[in-house]
């Protein structure tokens, strides 16, 4: 799939996968793909300043209209947390609603109505005594409002604030896969800067569950990260990730691009899966950056300064002289 974001005279052209990757450091444009998306698929209404935005979505060419996708976005842990209670509510009134519309749970129901009754009788025998023509009520439908006003707790009784960010999003994963069992909308689901969330070991954690997910669902993910090392490179999803800097550069097949690197490599040399990926980690979100350097300088000033705060620095790889002399 491709999607394109028109911003005034420009347009953002980008491949979609169920996993897409925003990668990069053009923090204004990335923030821009991710308001349009959200914008435009939630149906609210454009603000004056948003002028911009105003159906400036294609999908494959194509007007595909603002319901194709249901859309949220998590900017924060805040978010996080709100969007696991908003989707517990929505799970729990479904549920609500099938029992009551299942026979076998008529009596049950009509068991309970009566214990109500009872307790409802008894408060306005003994609590509203006197002359007064009031009397305490409710409505029927809200005889189940306990359910919906419950509050969700990991099994180790923490509740959802005490959580690391890790448990939260996993957790929400869980939610949503379930939900995508029961309706299978067409879902986007934005997270944006989940680098600043999570440590690497978590992010590719995430990322892993992530795939299991979309696997399962029609569930469509955009994920932007903007720090080294937060790029998952799974061969599946390759052409998912989009650099996202003066250019945007879309990435081909992994082994396309695997390929082009040896060929045109200073020396005679063929990466292993492994170091091509380590290689990829540390240029991905340069990739599409105009007059981008490597500053040697730099680096000696980070070297002198950790180590004069004995922070440990590993070694750099050596470079033969027609790598160095590439560079």
């Amino acid at each position: 799939m491709n999607i394109k974001v028109k911003n005034r005279e420009e347009i953002y052209e980008m491949n979609f996968l169920p996993i897409t990757q925003l990668c990069g450091k053009n923090i204004v444009e990335k923030a821009f793909v991710i308001d349009s998306l959200e914008k435009y698929f939630s149906l609210s209404r454009y603000m004056e300043y948003e002028q911009a935005m105003i159906d400036n979505i294609l999908v494959d060419d194509e007007a595909v209209g603002r319901k194709y996708f249901d859309v949220t976005v998590i900017r924060s842990r805040e978010d996080l947390i709100n969007q696991l209670k908003i989707t517990k509510t929505g799970r729990v009134k479904k549920h609500i609603d099938k029992i009551l519309a299942e026979y076998c749970c008529q009596v049950e129901v009509e068991k309970l109505e009566q214990i109500i009754n009872n307790i409802f009788d008894e408060i306005n025998i003994k609590f509203l005594k006197g002359d007064s023509d009031l009397m305490l009520t409710y409505k029927e439908e809200n005889l189940f409002d306990m359910f919906l006003c419950s509050e969700l707790k990991a099994i180790d009784g923490r509740i959802l604030e005490e959580l690391t960010n890790i448990e939260l999003l996993e957790n929400y994963l869980k939610l949503i896969e379930e939900e995508q069992h029961e309706d299978g909308k067409k879902t986007m689901l934005i997270f944006e800067n989940v680098d600043h969330l999570l440590n690497r070991k978590e992010y590719l954690r995430f990322m892993e569950s992530l795939t299991e997910v979309v696997t399962k669902s029609d569930l469509w993910c955009v994920v932007s990260t903007s720090l080294e090392g937060y790029t998952f490179l799974d061969e599946e999803y390759f052409t998912g990730i989009n650099c996202v800097n003066d250019i945007i550069y879309t990435m081909a097949d992994y082994a396309v691009v695997k390929e082009y690197v040896e060929f045109n490599y200073p020396v005679n040399k063929l990466f292993s899966d492994k170091e091509f990926k380590l290689g990829m980690e540390t240029a991905i979100h340069n990739i599409g950056a105009d007059n981008h350097k490597y500053d040697l300088r730099g680096y000696i000033i980070e070297r002198l300064i950790n180590t004069s705060v004995c922070t440990n620095v590993c070694e750099k790889s050596n470079m033969t002289l027609p790598e160095k002399n590439f560079l």
